[in-house]
C-alpha cells in the first residue's frame, strides 16, 4: 500500500493505493461516508483484491487531508473524486464501491461522466444527497475523537449540505450496479427502499445484509461484487 496526496486546487487530498499485481483488471474506488478515511476499507481490499488496483481518498476535512474553512458542498466533493479519478489516469474505466455519505458523492460524480464508471456498488444510502440538521454538528462537535474531523469540518459539512436529488444520474447509468441496505435497526434503507430505486435500471443487484445496520459489519462485499467484475 503506497500512500501519497492528490492536489484538487489548493486542497490536499489523501490517497491510499494498492497496486495491484494485474494492471490489465479495471482498478477499484472506495469512496467512504461521511466521517471515512482513506483506510476505511483496509481490510476489505487486503483480503479479497491482491490482484487488482485498488484506491481510496479522504475527503476535505478528513484524514490527512487538508482542512479548508469552507467548500463542502456536494459539487466540491465530487470535485475531489475528480480530481482523483483524472490524476491517478482512471478516466478510461474505474469500477467505483461508496458507502454512506459516499453514495451522493459517487452518483454526483456519475451525473457528469458516467462513460468512466464500469461497475458501482451503492451500499446502505438513497440517492439523494440531503440536508443535515444543525443538531447533528452540535452532537459531533460535543464528542470529537481522534480520527474524526475537525469542529470547523463537521460544522461546515453540516451548512453547506442541500438537497440533491440523484435518481436521474442513477437511472441514466448502464453499468452493472450493486445495491445493498442493512437489515438491522440503524439502516438507512430498506429490502422496499432498494426495490423502488433499482427500478428500470439495466442491470442492478440487490442485497440486504440481515445481520447488519449501516455500518454493515458482516458484508462480505468482495463475495457480492465478483458477478459485476
Amino acid at each position: 500500500m503506497k500512500e501519497y496526496f492528490v492536489k484538487n486546487g489548493a486542497c490536499k487530498l489523501e490517497v491510499t493505493d494498492w497496486g495491484g499485481k494485474d494492471r490489465s483488471l479495471t482498478p477499484i474506488l472506495f469512496i467512504p461516508g461521511m466521517f471515512g478515511t482513506a483506510v476505511t476499507f483496509k481490510n476489505e481490499i487486503e483480503a479479497n483484491w491482491p490482484e487488482r488496483r485498488c484506491i481510496s481518498l479522504s475527503f476535505r476535512g478528513r484524514g490527512k487531508s487538508d482542512v479548508p474553512d469552507t467548500g463542502y458542498t456536494l459539487a466540491d466533493h465530487v470535485s475531489d473524486i475528480y480530481a482523483v479519478i483524472c490524476q491517478l489516469d482512471l478516466m478510461s474505466g474505474v469500477i467505483i464501491v461508496a458507502h454512506s455519505r459516499g453514495v451522493p458523492y459517487a452518483l454526483g460524480f456519475a451525473a457528469d461522466h458516467p462513460g468512466t464508471i464500469k461497475a458501482l456498488a451503492l451500499l446502505e444510502h438513497p440517492p439523494f444527497h440531503l440536508p443535515i440538521e444543525p443538531d447533528w454538528a452540535e452532537k459531533w462537535c460535543s464528542q470529537i475523537n481522534p480520527g474524526m474531523p475537525p469542529e470547523k469540518a463537521i460544522r461546515a459539512l453540516q451548512s453547506d449540505a442541500d438537497f440533491r436529488d440523484l435518481r436521474g444520474a442513477l437511472a441514466a447509468l448502464t453499468c452493472p450496479i450493486l445495491y445493498v441496505a442493512g437489515g438491522q435497526p440503524g439502516s438507512m434503507l430498506s429490502r422496499e427502499d432498494i426495490g423502488e430505486f433499482s427500478q428500470g435500471l439495466k442491470s442492478c443487484v440487490l442485497h440486504v445484509e440481515e445481520r447488519s445496520g449501516h455500518e454493515l459489519e458482516t458484508l462480505q462485499i468482495g463475495k457480492l461484487l465478483c458477478p459485476l467484475l
